[in-house]
């Protein structure tokens, strides 16, 4: 079953791992629940992505867990400490 992205798994993977790799500090961070749309993929990437998501449990089919208004409020705070050069 699919769930949400917790405060855990935000800080496992960008403080604790992406910030790191990349040395960056105060980085805006988010994780999003992602898409997956067939229509988009080529057919083998979509059925391995199936096959693997079948194996954990997860419903077949495309999907979507992103909310646009959080992507949006995402980039904005990405624009907002960004520093143009």
């Amino acid at each position: 079953m699919f769930t949400l992205p917790t405060q855990q798994t935000v800080t496992m993977l960008i403080d604790n791992y992406l910030a790191r790799l990349c040395k960056a500090p105060g980085v805006p961070k988010q994780v999003f629940g992602g898409r997956i749309t067939e229509s988009l993929m080529p057919p083998a990437e979509y059925k391995m992505l199936q096959d693997m998501y079948a194996k954990i449990g997860c419903p077949p089919g495309s999907w979507d867990h992103l909310v646009r208004a959080d992507c949006l409020a995402f980039g904005k705070d990405i624009r907002s400490t960004a520093s143009l050069r």
